[in-house]
């Protein structure tokens, strides 16, 4: 896709796309294990499956790209920024929440 583009311009887009995949793929991790530590053996199937196939498909991007510093950077920026926005997200779902009730005499 990027081959077919200006050459300038594909400096900026790919490590736009990287962070912005970066942010997709690291945000869908934290929910995957949020759902193996509740025991949704399906749930965290599906998501590490894309986790993965975002992650292989971003490496394989930057990794025919060393000499474009900006995709280190953006790398590095869409990991962090996928912690925030994967906490944001496990935040509105509530899926690490877990309510105890204990009953005394």
């Amino acid at each position: 896709m990027l081959a077919q583009i200006d050459p300038t311009i594909a400096q900026v887009l790919l490590p736009v796309a990287i962070f912005v995949a970066r942010i997709c793929d690291v945000s869908v991790g934290t929910l995957r294990i949020i759902a193996v530590a509740r025991g949704r053996r399906v749930a965290a199937a599906i998501l590490g499956f894309f986790e993965v196939l975002i992650w292989i498909t971003v490496i394989s991007h930057v990794m025919q790209n060393l000499t474009n510093p900006w995709c280190y950077v953006a790398y590095a920026a869409g990991f962090a920024t996928g912690n925030y926005v994967g906490i944001r997200i496990e935040q509105m779902l509530a899926m690490g929440q877990l309510v105890v009730r204990v009953i005394t005499r």
